[in-house]
């Protein structure tokens, strides 16, 4: 009985893990589409903008299975908690739901995929902005280096929310990996108690 949990502990946070990486993948892609905007000309703006979307989509959906994941992983650490460890490995057991707790709501704040994150409203404003941008390139060339900017300015504000996400994306990489270590720690000690 005990073992089961404690192997389910790990298979379970070693699949979290994975549901991380390509979250992390996919943030990274995100990283580079952006870069791409800012390098190439204001005619191909709209069509990079799209890709950056498509990236943005494919990470809210790995966001969604890594939070999911992450509910299952912290029940399972509850329930090695409640399997009678002494108190400083229960104590440890708490500091893990505690961290990764913390971890996975700050995820869902930063990529949610109802479209209320500060990514998602970035995203919206740079739309809006290489519309603008767009007008004003048929209008009326004068105003087209402000608006150029404007974009630039808003691409730079996703580089640095996405870079906040890749770092925290490293963070919660240790914590499952403080995890899985911890679940291997405890079989050891479960197998030598047998």
């Amino acid at each position: 009985m005990v073992l089961k949990v404690v192997k389910d502990l790990g298979k379970d946070a070693q699949e979290d893990l994975h549901r991380l990486i390509s979250g992390y993948i996919a943030a990274d892609q995100l990283k580079k589409e952006l870069e791409r905007i800012d390098n190439h000309p204001v005619n191909e703006h709209r069509r990079r903008i799209r890709k950056a979307k498509r990236v943005l989509r494919w990470l809210k959906r790995a966001s969604l299975r890594f939070a999911q994941e992450a509910k299952i992983v912290i029940v399972d650490l509850e329930k090695v908690g409640k399997i009678g460890l002494s108190q400083r490995i229960e104590e440890l057991d708490r500091t893990l739901v505690r961290k990764l707790d913390m971890q996975w709501k700050k995820f869902a704040q930063l990529v949610s995929r109802y479209g209320d994150s500060q990514i998602d409203r970035d995203f919206a404003l740079l739309e809006k902005s290489e519309r603008d941008l767009e007008a004003i390139l048929q209008l009326n060339y004068s105003q087209t280096r402000g608006a150029q900017q404007k974009v630039h300015l808003i691409v730079l504000a996703l580089e640095k929310d996405v870079q906040t996400l890749i770092t925290w994306i490293q963070g919660t990489d240790e914590i499952l990996k403080e995890i899985i270590k911890f679940e291997e720690f405890l079989e050891r000690e479960s197998l030598l108690a047998a």
